[in-house]
């Protein structure tokens, strides 16, 4: 990989220098894959949230 090409690719996708040389190279082919899944609408994440809400991770429980 030639890392100085990986770098400007991370940064113009938003992602700054010391995220790029955590990231894993899982991770990494994650982002640069083709056909990225676009990001949820705001009723999907409400969806979501209600659907997962009081479960064992929900603090507002205790």
């Amino acid at each position: 990989m030639n890392w100085a090409e990986g770098l400007k690719a991370a940064m113009a996708r938003g992602l700054p220098p010391d995220a790029f040389w955590r990231t894993s190279l899982k991770e990494w082919r994650a982002l640069m894959a083709p056909g990225r899944i676009e990001a949820m609408s705001r009723a999907e994440l409400q969806a979501l949230l209600a659907e997962i809400a009081g479960g064992p991770h929900d603090r507002r429980r205790d």
